[in-house]
């Protein structure tokens, strides 16, 4: 059980600094945004018009599909994340702490796994850690892609940062995961 939770908790520190150094440190995965030529102005327009922090769609999804139909060919199509329509911190705590929360949670999960696939060999444990990486991050980052038409070069990102996250964690992990010696007869 300490082996184990050395283990979870070593992971969940070394992808938690991949993050920083990922997504803080280094500019490369910001070059995919786009910026808007009047930031100002397009904040005051956002203020007025969504009332709160959510998920919208522009067009909107109610009404006659008809009339939905022509504005989705007419266009503007937009899928809006507002998330702090009030502002919050450029780094805020509360986000940093749910960050480790969550890689503390996917390392109890990829230890389980590991676990439960009882591979002899670390290089296999590592593989078997990056597969599961590999897996998610193609149904979820790269299906918002697909599904949402979320930019692909930003989730693009989003998966090479998930498939290393899921490497470090195998490399971790993998090395408390061996199988038990099975007993001499």
């Amino acid at each position: 059980m300490v082996r184990a939770a050395a283990g979870i908790l070593i992971a969940t520190l070394a992808v938690y600094v991949w993050g920083f150094v990922f997504w803080g440190a280094s500019a490369l995965p910001y070059s995919a945004l786009r910026q808007v030529e009047d930031e100002a102005r397009v904040a005051a327009l956002i203020r007025q018009h969504f009332p709160r922090d959510g998920t919208y769609t522009i067009p909107g999804r109610g009404g006659d599909p008809r009339a939905a139909a022509r504005a989705f060919e007419e266009g503007p199509v937009a899928f809006v994340h507002l998330t702090a329509r009030d502002g919050r911190p450029l780094m805020d705590p509360a986000i940093m702490a749910g960050g480790l929360a969550l890689y503390l949670l996917v390392a109890c999960v990829l230890y389980a796994l590991l676990r439960l696939a009882g591979l002899p060999e670390y290089r296999k444990r590592v593989g078997f850690a990056v597969l599961v990486g590999l897996a998610g991050s193609l149904a979820i980052t790269v299906g918002d892609a697909v599904w949402w038409q979320i930019d692909a070069g930003w989730k693009g990102w989003q998966a090479l940062y998930d498939v290393a996250s899921f490497l470090i964690m195998g490399l971790v992990l993998g090395a408390f995961t061996a199988p038990d010696a099975a007993p001499h007869r």
